[in-house]
């Protein structure tokens, strides 16, 4: 069995990043987004971890040399990724892009990429952004300093299981959905400094959500029709919203977004016209629907509860709330990510150029579409993830 080092202080080594295979076929590009999706459905199906399926959705298009910028100029190999994005996006924060056995974080404006070996889930950011949270591969949830490389272990699981965790709004507490291949997903709650551990969520789906005041954990059933929630504690567990589309995320997982008051949720639903967008009061009233029609995905809530993102096909499409207006941003994104000061959201996508060639890339759009830049190249990435800028804002001790 092959132990893997830990990760390295961040910035002290950046090796050499895989290219991006170009795709042989000139499939259609819509064509290629359903098929990364179905692709994922599979592969989640056989894994169950649901980090692998960013990484298993991208990674059949089997990308080999790196989307360049300025009219689609390719890389050269060994070339670690580049960025032509903007240093107006510096306030946005940073982001975490997990590939397969390392991820990149970069900043929101694409300066300061490094690289870190061995997380095996999805890295998530500590609320201050001054930590990265992840499984490494020796089954430890762990927090890393960025600025240091310390290494903090905050609870052993064991190399047979899986999990993604999730810090609350305050810095105290860490959940985790976690759960052997195969076998049942259960929800934890543990303190930062790695004590008062307990399960609040048996029987449950790796798709959890902390609502934005700390006082609720969202979660899909393992059927993906409904949303339950709990308190961190453990108590109050109670269904919140039936009738979920299972399908609702960019890669054909449940998602759902909290509103920033923390009283509603917005998810995608069945109706009469195929699928809809719609919000509703965590006590199971007030259900509104937004937009109704085929392909809907993945509805992400605005920082400032302004707007609604949401995917139309493999169009990025921004809701205002007050109006209805809706405002194309981007055509071929996946998944959606909202920055931490909602001017931007982040996407991956796949690019299909005058060549009839493939390539892939994460991208940022500002929220009203006039500004968008390549941030990222990489072999087989992953959600990207937002997180504040380390300076940006302080958490309890």
């Amino acid at each position: 069995m092959t132990i893997t080092a830990p990760p390295r202080p961040p910035g002290s080594h950046t090796p050499n990043v895989p290219r991006l295979p170009d795709l042989t076929e000139p499939d259609d590009h819509e064509a290629l987004i359903e098929e990364a999706r179905k692709r994922a459905r599979r592969r989640r199906r056989g894994y169950g971890a649901w980090a692998l399926l960013g990484a298993a959705a991208v990674g059949f298009l089997g990308f080999h040399n790196a989307y360049g910028h300025a009219g689609g100029k390719q890389a050269s190999r060994g070339e670690t990724p580049r960025s032509t994005a903007s240093p107006s996006a510096w306030t946005s924060g940073q982001l975490a892009i997990s590939d397969i056995g390392r991820t990149t974080v970069v900043n929101g404006d694409g300066t300061n990429l490094h690289v870190l070996l061995a997380p095996r889930s999805q890295v998530t950011f500590s609320p201050d952004g001054r930590a990265l949270t992840y499984l490494d591969r020796l089954g430890r949830i762990v927090s890393v300093t960025q600025a240091t490389g310390r290494v903090r272990t905050i609870v052993r699981l064991g190399a047979d299981r899986w999990a993604y965790p999730r810090w609350s709004p305050d810095g105290r507490q860490l959940a985790y959905a976690f759960g052997t291949i195969p076998g049942p997903t259960s929800i934890a709650v543990i303190s930062r400094d790695g004590s008062n551990g307990h399960v609040v969520a048996s029987n449950a789906s790796p798709y959890f959500r902390w609502s934005p005041d700390g006082r609720w954990i969202a979660y899909a059933d393992p059927a993906f029709t409904r949303i339950l929630v709990v308190r961190p504690d453990g108590s109050h567990r109670h269904l919140a919203i039936s009738g979920i589309s299972p399908r609702s995320g960019g890669f054909g997982q449940p998602d759902f977004s909290w509103a920033p008051e923390g009283d509603r949720i917005a998810f995608i639903a069945r109706s009469h016209r195929g699928l809809a967008v719609v919000v509703e009061r965590i006590d199971g009233t007030g259900r509104r629907s937004l937009v109704a029609g085929q392909h809907l995905y993945d509805p992400q809530w605005s920082p400032d509860g302004r707007s609604i993102a949401f995917l139309r096909g493999g169009t990025l499409v921004v809701r205002e709330l007050a109006t209805g207006a809706e405002t194309p941003v981007a055509q071929g994104a996946f998944t959606e990510h909202w920055s931490p000061d909602g001017g931007w959201i982040a996407y991956l996508t796949v690019r299909v150029g005058t060549d009839g060639i493939g390539r892939g890339a994460v991208e940022v759009v500002s929220r009203d579409g006039t500004q968008r830049h390549e941030i990222a190249q990489l072999h087989k990435p992953d959600d990207p993830v937002w997180g504040p800028s380390p300076a940006a804002r302080q958490i309890h001790t």
